[in-house]
């Protein structure tokens, strides 16, 4: 079994990159949102509600979560696409999305960032937030964007070293979703 892991900020479209590069691929790959995973734990723990208030959680519960989560995924049997954040902006400042007990658990083959230009992420989030999809309205501005994308980028290098990864970046421009589908794929080999 492979695990590839998919990371980006929030806005950053690596849902919707990940969705177009797997048309007509749908059953190669598992496609797993750690997001969704740990708000669904919580749920049944009485702890969130909502995605969006998972960060406000006590670190050492979601350190729980996440073990019991990567155990969950590691023992799948057929190849992982795993969505999460590689980072989390909480009050506290940047948590790791991806702790070394999770990777060591995990084991991923390559660890992909999609990223996009800071306005078109901000325009993307302000798009979310009044579709009612998502309230990213306290990420802040593009200059906070342009920062968490450099951390994020220190963060997956750190895992790629510690978990014999490979890292991938693919910029995914606005209305060239396609371009960053094609590359994805290629990483995926699909």
């Amino acid at each position: 079994m492979t695990i590839h892991i998919i990371v980006g900020v929030p806005g950053a479209g690596k849902s919707f990159v990940l969705g177009k590069a797997l048309e007509g691929h749908e059953g190669k790959y598992k496609v797993l949102t750690f997001g969704t995973l740990m708000l669904e734990m919580a749920k049944e723990m009485g702890l969130a509600d909502d995605r969006d208030k998972l960060r406000y959680l006590p670190k050492e519960k979601v350190d729980e979560m996440r073990l019991k989560i990567a155990e969950k995924i590691a023992a799948e049997e057929k190849d992982v696409i795993l969505d999460t954040h590689a980072s989390m902006k909480t009050p506290q400042g940047y948590a790791p999305g991806l702790p070394f007990e999770v990777l060591e658990k995990l084991k991923p083959k390559t660890i992909i960032i999609i990223e996009g230009r800071a306005e078109e992420i901000m325009e993307r989030r302000k798009t979310d937030q009044e579709k009612g999809l998502r309230n990213r309205a306290d990420f802040g501005n593009e200059k906070d964007i342009e920062e968490w994308q450099r951390i994020n980028r220190a963060f997956v290098a750190a895992y790629c070293a510690k978990a014999g990864s490979n890292l991938v970046i693919i910029l995914n421009e606005q209305g060239n979703a396609d371009e960053a589908a094609k590359k994805l794929r290629e990483v995926l080999d699909i």
